[in-house]
């Protein structure tokens, strides 16, 4: 009859080898969350970035505007200020309508941030 508690090395080989397997997934893991941490944080960075470039562009609209609200508080316009007024509001309306319409393009004429690069699952 054989012992009760029978040594198999096979199954400490196994049982080594699926150690050794958890081990490696868990360092991968952890790479893998160490790479997707930088990917959020490159995120954040470009939204904060394009956040500021939309408000940068709407503070210079309401800037223009401001300044032809003094004119006309102040005596009202000339036919020539009437008239540059009428293009600036003009021109004012175009780029508040251009802004955020092309999602590869949210404040035209801005400087432009590139995506971040992507991470192949090859």
């Amino acid at each position: 009859m054989p012992p009760r508690y029978h040594h198999d090395r096979g199954v400490e080989d196994k049982v080594d080898l699926a150690l050794a397997e958890l081990r490696a997934i868990r360092r991968g893991l952890a790479a893998f969350r160490r790479e997707l941490k930088e990917m959020i944080m490159t995120v954040k960075d470009d939204l904060a970035s394009g956040f500021k470039r939309i408000d940068d562009a709407t503070n210079a609209i309401a800037e223009k505007l401001r300044t032809l609200s003094d004119q006309i508080a102040a005596g009202g316009l000339t036919a020539e200020d009437e008239t540059a007024a009428v293009a600036t509001l003009n021109d004012a309306a175009t780029k508040l309508e251009a802004i955020g319409k092309d999602p590869a393009n949210p404040v035209p004429g801005a400087t432009q941030v590139s995506p971040p690069a992507t991470r192949s699952t090859g």
